[in-house]
């Protein structure tokens, strides 16, 4: 083998250009696809077949990481790997060892642990021997595993911030869609249709005026991926009203796969299955590549969006309106009046009430800034927060009542 790997000479490509990043690295980072694909390159070259009673069968690295633990060395303590490993395992949307190791990439990048379970392989001589061919391998090749270690050490400089839920597609490509994850008011039905394709619940109509059509959160074309937390792939026809009707009187929380992608193409796998339902349903329109122009400050905000972020953070996209004085009292009971004082008196309302802001539901605060300039509009810690609410007859608006009361002693 030569000195010089491509694989290795992209992975070093791909990673250089991640470090120059200076913000977290999210899925749809220009740069992702291709390191997480020269990473896994490396992880499969030179690997081994395995043997059974029937004959040679193709392994992948996953196989090795989910036996890797007991290899471990004592004073390189990783608890985190077993929790990862018991993750992939149990992932029902992923079916293929190829998806159980991506995910566990996406996962240990997170935990910055990658370096930690690569090393455990490569300083164990007799475990390397077992899984690799040392001769074909980047991992047996003692002047390339020494280039690929120095490399896994810079990971830990960055921050990676991949989101968990998106696991939908990894049986089948690096790149990934958009995933969203909405609350949305209690309702009997979701107010669309949908077509099962690939054991996927793909929403082929949607009722102008129902739930579904609320700010365009569902679109034709997006998949339905979880309902109440639970994942709709493979799904048999009629779960999708079963949960609703389990949980009737409940917001409904469900995860969304967009159909388009950050840059306004359609995600790629879904083409093919746009095809078949239209073969099935000619009413059915296919959705087309937007302009990323045309579509808002939805393709602005990737990384703000109302989903459940690695740090236990939500955010959501809002608008600020304003707010009043409510006196002493901050309970429950002061919301919809305040609400209705401050959308009735326009020397209450914000000058900017038209911008988008983001909220951070974080673990001890919330933060409401300004997506493009970060400067801070609120921020209050949850001790501050005596209530929340939104107004029955207009729930489009919430509010909640911070602040503190003094007492003096007497």
């Amino acid at each position: 083998m030569s000195i010089r790997d491509p694989h290795l000479t992209t992975f070093k490509g791909a990673l250089v250009k991640l470090q120059q990043y200076q913000r977290p690295v999210r899925d749809g980072h220009p740069d992702l696809q291709l390191f997480c694909e020269s990473l896994e390159a490396i992880l499969r070259q030179g690997l081994k077949r395995g043997y059974s009673l029937f004959g040679l069968y193709k392994r992948d690295y996953w196989n090795w990481i989910e036996t890797l633990e007991p290899y471990i060395p004592n004073n390189k303590p990783c608890p985190l790997y077993s929790i990862a490993v018991d993750a992939c395992k149990s992932c029902a949307k992923i079916k293929t060892s190829q998806g159980r190791g991506r995910m566990f990439i996406r996962i240990a990048l997170n935990k910055k642990f990658l370096s930690t379970a690569i090393e455990a392989l490569i300083k164990d001589e007799q475990l390397l021997q077992y899984w690799y061919d040392c001769q074909l391998s980047i991992l047996g090749n003692e002047l390339l595993v020494e280039s690929f270690s120095s490399l896994l050490l810079l990971l830990k400089d960055i921050k990676f911030e991949l989101n968990f839920k998106n696991t939908s597609f990894l049986d089948e490509t690096w790149r990934l869609p958009i995933v969203k994850q909405y609350q949305l008011v209690p309702s009997k039905d979701l107010g669309v249709k949908v077509s099962y394709v690939k054991n996927r619940a793909i929403v082929t109509d949607i009722d102008p005026g129902g739930l579904g059509a609320d700010e365009q959160k569902i679109e034709i074309g997006d998949v339905l991926d979880e309902l109440y937390g639970e994942s709709l792939l493979g799904a048999q026809r009629g779960k999708i009203s079963r949960l609703l009707a389990i949980h009737e009187g409940y917001p409904i929380y469900i995860t969304v796969i967009k159909c388009r992608l950050k840059s306004g193409g359609i995600f790629y796998p879904l083409r093919e299955m746009y095809q078949v339902i239209h073969k099935n349903s000619p009413n059915f329109v296919i959705p087309q590549d937007q302009d990323p122009s045309d579509r808002g400050s939805e393709a602005s905000t990737d990384d703000l969006e109302n989903m459940q972020s690695i740090s236990g953070s939500a955010f959501y996209r809002v608008k600020y309106i304003g707010k009043v004085f409510t006196g002493e009292r901050g309970g429950t009971t002061v919301i919809e009046n305040s609400v209705k004082k401050v959308l009735d008196d326009p020397s209450l309302q914000h000058d900017s009430k038209d911008e988008d802001y983001v909220m951070e539901l974080a673990e001890t605060n919330v933060i409401t800034r300004n997506p493009h300039t970060k400067s801070l509009l609120f921020k209050h810690c949850f001790p501050e927060i005596a209530s929340c609410g939104r107004r029955l007859d207009n729930m489009e608006y919430f509010a909640y009542v911070a602040g503190y009361v003094f007492y003096k002693h007497q």
